[in-house]
């Protein structure tokens, strides 16, 4: 008898485990357990695309200079767990506010190289594990080193909304994220267990979050071509601004669409924005004598630095570009308060081109790199000629003294 009495208790004590393992998810007014089930978090991130158009007139992920690869390098991206309704599959707006209940919560992790698709190695090696109840959506971003401070939340559009400050100055990249299940994974889960993804729950069934990133700025890739019959391999850019704001959130967990990306404070009118060149990892000021107008025949230009990562939504953009020439064509110096010439220019959206679509835009788009010209003159020496005008016979005037009365 006291053997089957503790046979029973074991078989029991086994339901119990299963029953709490495959939980479906708890209601949003009980409280969570946090604590790890022996489920591990195994995260994939699809690297941002990017859309080519082309105009006439820390540097970005997946592109260097003009070339575009959609590729990771070996970026550091950093999660955030938040709970959601297991029922509706929304996200809990009150669980964004409390930063207590985040599975995860600014988690470290580091994507592969050479790579669209790339496990998410986290911090020191160490794995990461879904919570024992609860079913969460997971949220990225990246900011390089424009987004600075804790995470902050803040009511919006009558939702909470987690987000972080930034400041760019045109190398960083602002990207986000939000795990989405593919037709595959789906097909994996009954109906009724669709929004319980993620979870330990889904995890036993081969369903892991994925995330594909998204660009949340303009790409602006520069060219330089000479023009005229000078030696354009004298002229160089010194330097290429742009005016954007720079000032801003950067919401990353949310419970709407319209919430998310990158809300511009208010009161930013706009700063110019230098133009850098990349060395290794490492974004520097434009390297001085190195980018020459290209031969005027010349069919392909020269790029000019790496990009720059501006304000999208724009129609125009006010451009300066500082041009330095010391050796004229002639091949004499150039007197130095002559050498150097700001140009100030304006980009228009109306302007861009692509091959097989129709010409002109309404607006600068996100995820969407232009490639802009700038045709280049060389100084020409000014020698100034003189010549005498004639005279020219206008006709005669015979004024006799003798023919005026005189009072």
């Amino acid at each position: 008898m006291k053997r089957f009495f503790l046979y029973a208790m074991v078989a029991a004590g086994v339901l119990a485990s299963c029953s709490q393992s495959e939980n479906e998810g708890v209601p949003g007014n009980e409280p969570v357990d946090l604590t790890p089930s022996a489920d591990a978090i195994l995260l994939s991130a699809a690297a941002p695309s990017v859309t080519v158009n082309a105009t006439r007139s820390a540097g970005t992920i997946g592109g260097d200079g003009a070339v575009i690869s959609n590729e990771w390098s070996g970026q550091k991206l950093y999660i955030y767990a938040c709970q959601k309704d297991s029922k509706t599959g929304v996200t809990m707006s009150d669980r964004i506010a409390d930063l207590n209940t985040y599975a995860l919560r600014d988690e470290e992790g580091t994507v592969g190289t050479d790579e669209q698709i790339s496990g998410v190695k986290w911090k020191n090696d160490e794995s990461r594990y879904f919570p024992r109840s609860g079913a969460y959506d997971f949220f990225g971003y990246y900011g390089d080193d424009a987004v600075t401070g804790e995470a902050r939340s803040e009511a919006m559009n009558g939702t909470n909304v987690l987000y972080k400050s930034f400041v760019i100055n045109g190398s960083q990249d602002l990207m986000i994220a939000k795990a989405e299940l593919s037709e595959a994974d789906k097909a994996k889960l009954d109906a009724e267990d669709i929004n319980k993804a993620y979870s330990s729950y889904t995890a036993r069934r081969e369903v892991q979050p994925s995330m594909k990133f998204e660009h949340l700025l303009t790409r602006l890739v520069f060219n330089i071509k000479g023009m005229g019959s000078s030696k354009p391999e004298n002229v160089y850019v010194q330097s290429i601004k742009v005016k954007s704001k720079t000032t801003g959130k950067l919401v990353f967990v949310y419970a709407a669409d319209a919430n998310k990306g990158i809300k511009w404070d208010g009161n930013d009118e706009g700063s110019l924005l230098s133009l850098q060149e990349r060395n290794g990892n490492v974004m520097q000021p434009l390297t001085d004598k190195t980018y020459y107008a290209s031969a005027a025949d010349a069919a392909t230009p020269t790029a000019v630095g790496e990009a720059l990562l501006v304000e999208p939504g724009v129609e125009t953009y006010d451009i300066e570009v500082v041009v330095k020439q010391e050796i004229d064509e002639s091949g004499n110096t150039v007197p130095v308060e002559q050498q150097t010439e700001t140009y100030k220019l304006t980009l228009k959206a109306s302007d861009v081109t692509k091959d097989g679509a129709a010409a002109g835009i309404t607006t600068f788009a996100a995820s969407t790199s232009y490639n802009v010209t700038i045709a280049v003159y060389g100084i020409k020496k000014i020698e100034l000629t003189a010549e005498l005008g004639e005279w020219i016979d206008g006709g005669d005037i015979n004024i006799n003294p003798d023919d005026t009365f005189t009072e």
